[in-house]
């Protein structure tokens, strides 16, 4: 491939573009993904403080299925971004860990929140828990964070700066292109392209360059046309006196060409004639056999079209049972889905009496702490119907899920049933019509058959004429073809005074002078 100016001008700009595009891209995403990651940490910081809120009275108290529970509900709310809690004693000693633990993660006491492992995969964070009045040390949490969902955040940020970088360097090479298209390649290639013409065999004099910018080339261009014209004002006296010479010769050669014209166009159309018959005598034969093929198509194509009729009708008669079958389906699971609303509304009656036994429980267990020694086995009493209410209350929500899961299927189901049993009725309008059209189909592949016979007996005859037509024609041109033979010797001699004459003023007119 040849390497012009222009290309070259073009490829170093355009690789400035993309380099330029690509090193701004790179830092707007460097910056955006480091922005992702210390908010993550600020929001895990935050978490983690929370959380060691809500868990310090569970573990002042010891009750490790309390703290499971809320570390539990922790790690699902968090949707992987946290991947494990662990709640050491004041003594650092281990109370609860969500997962294994082969080694303590506390190498001292913490005054406050704090970062205890930082880099790309994990940020530990160990927050004291503080209960009671008097803010009393009753543990330590600690928290394991991933960076998952800011990686995630960090790959899409990528994608979308390679994407916006390739639109700007597209949209920066197409009008630089323009640009250097308009300023620098079209003069260039106006120039070579006169160049080239008045290199070549036809060179036309009477062109000229239309370039009127005060730069380099609006100064080639002005030497060119100057050029050009110096060149046509030579040229023009030669052609002139070439021109009478051809005129001369060619009205000796005229009376000559015509006798010889004329002979011609006698045999060629004597030729073009026997070449039309036999071609149509062919065609002919051809429609003929094209029609009795298609006699044999159209025959099958009436024993197809009946056998489609059938199953036709029979996809009718199901389609039909179908839709049937849709509405009861329907009807059915609306009552379902009315059943599930009722039953909903009993499980929110027992939540709500299961939220006032944790509360009365609650208050006997205060009580039975101011009674005393004397209250212990009524504490133990209370605590037990805590337990019961709380369980009763997750049981509750868990039934709630399942009778919500049941409903939207209930509800998907009856939304399926209605497009079913709409695309069922359209289904047989449509069938209903298609019968209707294989019908009426039926027929016009009848009234065809009929045309193609007539068709087929019509060809024969003309096949027969044809025939006498071509044998005559053949006679008539064995007869001029001996007489043009005797124009073409005449025409020959002639022809080469004519040559002579005539070189000379085509060469001259190639240079398009303005004579």
């Amino acid at each position: 491939m040849r390497v012009t100016i222009s290309k070259l001008v073009v490829a170093s700009a355009s690789m400035l573009t993309i380099i330029a595009m690509a090193t701004i891209s790179y830092f707007n995403w460097s910056s955006s993904v480091d922005a992702i990651y210390q908010l993550n940490k600020s929001s895990y910081m935050q978490s983690s403080h929370a959380l060691g809120e809500q868990l310090a009275t569970p573990v002042r108290f010891k009750k490790i299925t309390n703290i499971k529970e809320k570390v539990e509900v922790a790690l699902q709310s968090q949707n992987g971004s946290l991947n494990a809690i662990q709640i050491y004693r004041p003594n650092l000693s281990l109370l609860y860990s969500s997962n294994e633990v082969t080694e303590s993660a506390l190498n001292g006491i913490l005054q406050e929140k704090t970062v205890l492992i930082d880099n790309s995969n994990l940020h530990q964070i160990g927050v004291p828990l503080y209960a009671g009045k008097k803010k009393t040390l009753v543990g330590y949490l600690v928290a394991d964070w991933n960076f998952t969902q800011a990686k995630g955040l960090g790959n899409q940020l990528s994608i979308q700066s390679c994407i916006i970088a390739l639109i700007s360097v597209a949209a920066c090479v197409t009008i630089l292109l323009a640009l250097l298209n308009t300023l620098w390649v079209k003069p260039l290639q106006k120039l070579i392209s006169l160049c080239d013409k008045l290199s070549s065999g036809e060179c036309d004099l009477s062109k000229r360059l239309e370039f009127k910018r005060q730069n380099e080339l609006g100064m080639l261009a002005c030497s060119m046309n100057h050029f050009i014209e110096k060149m046509e004002q030579t040229l023009i006296p030669i052609h002139q006196g070439a021109d009478s010479v051809t005129s001369i010769s060619k009205d000796l050669d005229h009376y000559l060409a015509s006798i010889g014209n004329k002979i011609t166009r006698q045999r060629d159309a004597i030729k073009t004639t026997v070449q039309f018959s036999e071609q149509a005598q062919q065609s002919f034969s051809v429609v003929k056999n094209n029609t009795f093929d298609t006699l044999d198509s159209l025959n099958r194509a009436v024993k197809s079209a009946k056998g489609g009729q059938k199953c036709l009708l029979s996809a009718l008669r199901d389609n039909r049972s179908m839709s049937e079958k849709s509405t009861h389906l329907y009807t059915a699971a609306n009552e379902v889905n009315r059943q599930v609303m009722k039953v909903t509304e009993i499980l929110g009656i027992i939540r709500n009496i299961a939220e006032q036994t944790n509360l009365l429980a609650l208050n006997a267990a205060i009580e039975a702490a101011r009674a005393g020694e004397e209250g212990r086995g009524f504490a133990v009493v209370a605590d037990e119907v805590r337990g019961l209410a709380e369980k009763t209350s997750n049981s509750t929500n868990q039934v709630e899920e399942i009778l919500t899961n049941l409903a939207n299927v209930s509800n998907s189901l009856i939304k399926i049933t209605e497009e079913g049993s709409s695309t069922s009725e359209a289904s047989l309008g449509s069938i209903e019509n298609a019968v209707k059209d294989i019908e009426k189909a039926l027929e016009d592949v009848s009234q065809a058959d009929r045309m193609c016979s007539t068709i087929a007996n019509s060809s024969e005859s003309q096949i027969n004429a044809m025939s006498e037509l071509v044998e005559r024609l053949l006679s008539v041109d064995q007869q001029i073809d001996s007489l043009v033979e005797d124009s073409q010797h005449i025409e020959t001699n002639s022809a080469k005074l004519f040559s002579q004459a005539s070189n000379t003023s085509q060469h001259l007119s190639s240079y398009n002078l303005a004579v």
